[in-house]
Parts: structure tokens; sequence; C-alpha cells
């Protein structure tokens, strides 16, 4: 038996749907979550378990509208910035760019040290057309974690978009200190140099 029918627990039928989710039971996990929400009680870690599940599965439209759920039900703040940040990631999928942007400057609130946040907002700013700030958010990321070949080879398009070449070259090389057999990197840099002539 999937779920277990004993409980009307909310917090023990999104448990055991994690379970079936871990062990890669997609109808049975899924089954318990919508279960354990469509209970009087179902609070902010039950819909973040869902989304979880949900996301793990595929189901990105279902797992946008989980993950929106919880948050706005209350999380602690550890799962909220986790929701915030699985959401930007399902949003910038789906190309819902503003919406991105809310999430990662949304989780950003939580945690402004997490350097993922910082170069995934970049990435969002830069297909957003804002390349500046792409740039500054790109750098935040790389001053909180600077092995990341590519945010240094995106932060270095972003600067050459803006017809600043020389430091771009800089974040080419940035990238292939990073990652050495990074070929794109390699390509850019070359034709940053001839752009500084």
């Amino acid at each position: 038996m999937p779920c277990d029918r004993r409980s009307s627990v909310p917090g023990d039928l999104s448990r055991r749907g994690w379970e079936l989710t871990e062990a890669g039971d997609a109808d049975a996990a899924l089954a318990c979550h919508r279960e354990a929400t469509g209970l009087p009680g179902a609070g902010g870690r039950t819909w973040f378990h869902r989304a979880r599940s949900e996301q793990r599965f595929g189901h990105d439209a279902a797992a946008r509208s989980s993950f929106g759920r919880s948050l706005a039900a209350s999380l602690p703040p550890a799962e909220a910035k986790e929701a915030h940040f699985q959401l930007g990631k399902l949003q910038r999928d789906a190309g819902l760019l503003a919406e991105a942007e809310a999430s990662y400057r949304a989780v950003l609130a939580i945690d402004p040290l997490l350097a993922g946040a910082h170069i995934l907002l970049g990435v969002v700013l830069r297909e957003l057309g804002r390349l500046e700030e792409s740039v500054e958010a790109y750098g935040e990321g790389l001053r909180l974690n600077p092995s990341v070949a590519a945010a240094h080879y995106n932060r270095g398009q972003a600067l050459l978009s803006l017809r600043r070449p020389a430091e771009a070259a800089d974040g080419f090389r940035a990238a292939l200190r990073a990652d050495s057999a990074f070929s794109l990197a390699q390509e850019a840099l070359g034709g940053a140099l001839l752009d500084l002539g």
C-alpha cells in the first residue's frame, strides 16, 4: 500500500511520499503528496516536499505551483531558500525570466553569501539584456566562489557585449585557469584578443 491510509497527518503522508520518491515510484509518490496536501493542516513543508517530488519526476509546471504554495504557506529559512532557488531554476527553464530574477533575489535576501544564486541571477539578467547588472551579479558570485569556469566565461561574454574586450579577455583567462580544457573559453579569448588589436 503506497500511502499509509491509517494516517490523516499531512507530515506522515508527506514523509511516505518522499520515501517513494527516493525509491523512484513516481505514481505512488505523487499520489501520496497529493493526498497529504489535500488534508487540513497541510503546511509549507508538505507543499515543499510535494514540489521536490514533482520536480524530480519532471512535472515542472506542477512543481512551480507547489513551490509557490509552499512559500505562501510559510517555510523555515533553509527550506524557503531552497524553494526559491529551485523555483528560480524552474522559472528560468520555462522562460519566466522576471519571475526567476525575483526568486534568485529572494534567495539572496535569505543568504547573501550563496555564490550559485548570484551566478544564476547573472545568467537571468544577461538573458533579460541587463548586461551591466549581469556582470555585477557574476562578479559577486565569483568573488564568493572563483572556481566556476562557466561563470567566468559567461561574465566574459557579457563584457564582450558591452564592448569591453580587455575585461572580457581577463574573464576568459580566469575560466581557463579554472578549467584548462574549456575550449569555448579558449576560442572566446582569441576573439577578445583580436578585438583588442
